[in-house]
C-alpha cells in the first residue's frame, strides 16, 4: 500500500488495540483548498461517519498541524 500513497506521506499505521476492528481506511486529497480547509472537510466527513449505524469510532491521521510565524523587526523583551 505504502508505494500507492504520495511521497511524503507516513505511515499507514494500523490500530491494533484489543476490540477495534479496522474495517477502511478513506484518503483525503483536494486541490485548491488550504490544509485548515482540509481539516475542515476532514472533521465533516469524521461527523457524518460517527453517525452511521455501528460506527464507534473514527480517527484522523495525517492531520498537518497549524504553524504560526512571527517577527520583528525590534523585539524588546
Amino acid at each position: 500500500m505504502r508505494h500507492n500513497l504520495p511521497q511524503g506521506v507516513q505511515g499507514p499505521f494500523f490500530n491494533d488495540e484489543f476490540g477495534d476492528v479496522l474495517g477502511a481506511i478513506y484518503a483525503l486529497q483536494a486541490d485548491g483548498f488550504t490544509p485548515v480547509e482540509l481539516k475542515e472537510i476532514a472533521d465533516d466527513v469524521r461527523q457524518q461517519l460517527l453517525r452511521v449505524k455501528d460506527m464507534s469510532k473514527v480517527e484522523l491521521f495525517g492531520v498537518e498541524e497549524e504553524k504560526i510565524y512571527g517577527w520583528s523587526e525590534k523585539l524588546s523583551l
